[in-house]
C-alpha cells in the first residue's frame, strides 16, 4: 500500500480450523518511517472457556520498541509488557477479579507509568482493529451463501 511517497508492506495470515483453533500472524512495515508492527496470536481450540490464547505483539519505531507477550485462558493469565527490551509491567489475571498490575520491580505502577501502560494498550488495540479491518473483505468470500 502506498500514498506515492510512503509504502506500507503488509503480510496478513489468518487461519481458523476446528481442530487446531485460530492463528493470526500480522506484520506491517513502513520502511520510510522505520516502523514495524508484528502480531502473533494463537488460540488452541475454538471454545473460549477451555481454549488457551498465546499473544506476542511488538511495535518498533524510531523512538524505540514496545512488546507484549503472554498466555490467557478463561481462568486467567499473565501478560508481560516490555519497553526497549526492559520489563515495564506484568499483568496477572485470575479470570474473575480485577487484574493485578505491577511494575518491573514488582511494585505498583506510578500514575505516569499507569498512563503510559494505558497508551500502550490503546496503540495495541488500534493495531488489532486495523488488522481486522484489512482482513474483513476476505470474510465476505468465506461466508456461507445466504
Amino acid at each position: 500500500v502506498t500514498d506515492g511517497t510512503n509504502r506500507a508492506n503488509l503480510n496478513l495470515l489468518a487461519t481458523v480450523t476446528e481442530a487446531a483453533g485460530l492463528t493470526l500472524l500480522y506484520r506491517v512495515d513502513v520502511p520510510q518511517r522505520g516502523l514495524s508492527i508484528d502480531l502473533g496470536l494463537t488460540m488452541t481450540g475454538l471454545d473460549t472457556q477451555t481454549g488457551t490464547m498465546d499473544i506476542e505483539l511488538s511495535v518498533t519505531g524510531p523512538n524505540g520498541n514496545i512488546s507484549m507477550a503472554g498466555e490467557l485462558t478463561a481462568a486467567g493469565g499473565t501478560l508481560t509488557v516490555s519497553v526497549n527490551g526492559a520489563n515495564f509491567a506484568t499483568i496477572t489475571s485470575s479470570g474473575t477479579a480485577n487484574p493485578v498490575i505491577t511494575g518491573a520491580g514488582g511494585q505498583p505502577l506510578s500514575e505516569g507509568e499507569a498512563g503510559a501502560l494505558q497508551t500502550i494498550f490503546d496503540v495495541t488495540g488500534e493495531a488489532f482493529t486495523a488488522f481486522d479491518e484489512m482482513i474483513a473483505p476476505v470474510g465476505a468470500f468465506l461466508a456461507p451463501p445466504v
